[in-house]
Parts: structure tokens; sequence; C-alpha cells
């Protein structure tokens, strides 16, 4: 194969479709790994065996190894390293579960119609304690980033 036959652009779509299939790669081990979550809104029903997960997963490893090897190939360097922080992503997402709560809160849900006041005194309790946990979760991924911050600078 001759390496100089794609031009940058070429090798740069073709990095970008291998990311794309290694999205998708990751979305399906979500998938088979969902069933191991407490959620309680399911979205898959878990309808394969453990053996058939383990066959899964090896053909996923494959897949993997030949994007690798085709990469390799054509001298393409892939990517130095995840660019995102997972405890950053994670805050991030704890941010946008707040703002769900909000939404879910009486001074939205009004506009649905009529709510008792004592529905509204509940509700507000009962989000307030999710906060509560929201908080206290985000609390701890940010004393990581701290420990982890200080660390680098030491």
């Amino acid at each position: 194969m001759n390496v100089e036959s794609l031009n940058k652009s070429q090798q740069r779509h073709l990095l970008a479709s291998f990311k794309h299939v290694d999205k998708l790669l990751t979305d399906i081990e979500q998938i088979l790994n969902a069933s191991s979550s407490n959620s309680p809104f399911p979205e898959y029903r878990l309808d394969v065996t453990p053996a058939q997960i383990k066959v899964i997963q090896d053909y996923i490893a494959r897949i993997r190894a030949e994007i690798l090897r085709v990469l390799e190939i054509w001298a393409i360097p892939a990517a130095k390293g995840p660019p995102v922080s997972a405890i950053h992503s994670i805050r991030v997402h704890l941010a946008f579960a707040r703002v769900a709560l909000v939404e879910a809160s009486p001074d939205y849900i009004r506009g649905y119609g009529d709510i008792q006041e004592s529905t509204v005194v509940d509700l507000n309790c009962l989000i307030n304690g999710l906060n509560v946990f929201i908080d206290k979760l985000n609390g701890y991924l940010a004393e990581i980033q701290d420990k982890a911050a200080e660390g680098n600078n030491g």
C-alpha cells in the first residue's frame, strides 16, 4: 500500500469515520452494560445471555484492533488521548440534572394545571432531597479534581 496515496484531508476524514464507528461501538457496550444498572427507567431489555455478551464484546475488540491496524498501515496517528476529563464531564451532567429538577418543580408544572399546596410542599421537599445528593456527589468530584490539580502542581 502506498501510504502517501491519501492526502491530509482524506486521512482526517478516515480518522473521523473510525472515531464515529468507535463511538457506536461504545454505545453498544453501554447497551450491554445497561442490564447491570439500577435505573428506575431502563432503556433496554437485555435479551442476550452472558455468553452472547462475551462474543459481542470479542467482536467489538476485533473491530477496534482492525481500526488501529488500518490507521497504522496508512500512517494516520490515532488520537493522543481523551480530550475531556471524565470528572469534568460527570460534573456537567450533574449540572444538567439540576436544571431538569428545576424544571420538575411546582413553579414549572403549574403550567399543566392547578396543584395543591400540600403537593407543592411535598414536591419541593423531594426535589430538594435529590439536589442534596447531586450537590454531595458534585462536591466529592470537586475534591478529586482539587487533589489531582495539587498533585500536578507539586
